[in-house]
């Protein structure tokens, strides 16, 4: 005989996120909102609705977010019980909170729909899927980076974990103190400036170093800067304890001028790592990304718990390694950190760290993905090995070759390299396990080769160059190493002979050659140029037909390359 149903309990229910009856009694601390049918008609649907249901704290975001997608005002039915209170999510606050600039939020939701169905399966490619979205709100929102983490937190708690969930709900909390400072970039106001004898550039850059240091660093800074008189604070003479303070605990360092930060920021999509890196190549000397991640392979790759270098942040940083060394002038002392900076960063990577590839999610239930673990297992060989537990998990097989290492669980496979092992065989046997590991139907427009190609340019000689080049350029002080003119004399002069052009029209033809972005503003800063010379070298090159005459929005010049 069957048993008769019985109802959920309501608290249990809504605390699962589920429906509960409008009488129902809940718990104190529990808030609720009574949820609606909401039916959406659109022209291109021939009569047919898009119903959801919505609870009515977050209604008018889900009436707008349709909204923007062409539907009609919703037909609302009577409540049908009441749910969990949530707050708006993304890009719902964006549309209510900020109509007129929540294009931007729209342009990303097809990239946060695709990195959600990551998380689950592949969680460092939707880490980097939320963070070069983030990226891109940076630059052109950061007002809704704060609702844009909080959606992220929520996935990843129903999906992967709570710890990497507070993570995310913190970026959202730390995305919020960003903005409000960046909001009111004179947060000082003239007077407090003025009696500082800061200008508004120098308030703004000593902030951002100020954000780079841990709170336990900024507290002890601000104790030793605390002046003895209190008067002194209303005078103007806490500025000077505070560089005093600064000297004491850090060092001398170069200063990060205004205007870098300003062209870093305009053409790097670098994000919060932009004002954590830059500091060590002022001379900063405690950065956490600058070492060695030597934890076992099982504790890598949590979210928000690097501990060390990895591929993610060693992408960020040749970024702008080689952004320094081409946008800055021989001199700049920022620039002058650079082999500083690569004598760190190839120590780390000759090191025994591992990087982490992403896991490949395996049901034992399946014969075919039983198959393939093994068959990835056979391929790294090497020694077996003990390895502890993921996410609970206990371990059933590892192996470690040497150079690449792999551990079986239940329902997952993890695997990952050592980058000062990645030469000849070892690298090929590595392409073959990023290749095995990658599930194209999880991720489809991955490349499983990306972090190994960047491992490849990091070790390179190439890449060591710039550093070299750093000491030993011929570019006068003030120059730039992107004029050709200036750094590569004897090729601009066989290109110019070959070409029958004149040597300024020869060092601009290699700059377009070269260069990623040569816009003519740049070129004419680098090349010391006016806009008539510029405009005479553009023209020559386009009467010798090596170059075309052409307008694409916002790429800064109008003249390109055939083809």
């Amino acid at each position: 005989m069957r048993e008769p149903l019985r109802p959920h309990d309501p608290i249990a229910t809504v605390s699962a996120g589920g429906i509960a009856p409008l009488g129902a009694k809940l718990a104190d601390d529990q808030r609720s909102s009574p949820v609606t049918a909401r039916a959406y008609a659109h022209p291109g649907l021939d009569g047919k609705v898009v119903i959801r249901l919505e609870p009515d704290v977050v209604a008018a975001g889900s009436d707008a977010e349709m909204a923007a997608f062409g539907f009609d005002e919703p037909e609302v039915s009577a409540p049908l019980g009441k749910v969990r209170t949530r707050t708006l999510g993304f890009p719902a606050w964006a549309l209510v909170h900020e109509p007129k600039k929540a294009a931007a939020a729209l342009a990303v939701t097809d990239e946060l729909r695709k990195a959600k169905r990551l998380v689950a399966a592949k969680r460092g490619h939707a880490k980097e899927a939320f963070e070069a979205i983030a990226k891109k709100l940076q630059r052109g929102a950061p007002q809704f980076l704060p609702s844009f983490w909080e959606e992220v937190g929520r996935v990843v708690a129903d999906q992967a974990s709570q710890t990497m969930a507070a993570q995310c709900f913190e970026r959202a909390r730390q995305a919020e103190r960003a903005y409000l400072h960046n909001h009111y970039k004179d947060f000082l106001g003239k007077p407090r400036r003025e009696l500082l004898g800061l200008k508004l550039g120098d308030a703004d850059t000593a902030r951002t170093a100020l954000k780079t240091l841990p709170e336990p660093d900024l507290h002890a800074l601000i104790a030793l800067a605390v002046p003895d008189d209190p008067a002194q604070i209303f005078t103007g003479g806490f500025v000077d304890g505070l560089a005093r303070a600064w000297k004491q605990k850090f060092g001398k360092r170069a200063k990060v001028p205004p205007d870098l930060l300003k062209d870093a920021k305009t053409h790097l999509r670098l994000g919060d790592a932009l004002t954590t890196m830059l500091p060590v190549f002022a001379g900063e000397a405690d950065a956490a990304f600058l070492e060695p991640d030597l934890r076992p392979l099982n504790e890598l790759g949590s979210w928000g718990d690097e501990q060390g270098l990895d591929a993610r942040q060693a992408r960020d940083l040749a970024t702008l390694l080689a952004w320094l060394f081409v946008a800055r002038p021989v001199g700049d002392p920022i620039r002058g950190g650079i082999p500083a900076v690569m004598a760190r960063l190839r120590s780390v990577l000759d090191s025994k760290a591992i990087w982490r590839i992403d896991e490949l999610r395996i049901s034992d239930e399946d014969p075919k993905e039983k198959a393939r673990r093994q068959a990835i297992l056979d391929l790294v060989g090497g020694k077996a090995m003990t390895m502890g537990k993921d996410g609970g998990s206990e371990c059933l097989r590892a192996h470690d070759d040497g150079a690449l290492i792999v551990a079986a669980y239940p329902h997952n496979l993890i695997a990952g390299y050592r980058p000062a092992k990645l030469d000849g065989p070892a690298k090929r046997k590595a392409e073959q396990l990023a290749q095995a590991m990658f599930n194209a139907d999880v991720d489809p427009d991955g490349d499983p080769l990306a972090d190994l190609r960047l491992v490849a340019l990091l070790r390179s000689d190439d890449f060591a160059a710039l550093a070299e080049r750093v000491e030993t350029t011929p570019v006068e002080e003030g120059g730039f190493e992107a004029n050709p003119l200036a750094s590569a004399t004897k090729l601009v002069a066989k290109v110019a002979k070959a070409k029958k052009l004149t040597e300024a029209a020869a060092g601009l033809y290699l700059q377009t050659l070269a260069l990623a972005e040569p816009t003519q503003r740049d070129v004419t800063r680098w090349n010391s140029w006016t806009s008539k010379q510029y405009a005479a070298a553009s023209s020559e090159l386009v009467k010798a037909k090596l170059l075309v005459e052409g307008k694409r929005e916002r790429w800064g010049r109008s003249m390109f390359l055939k083809g």
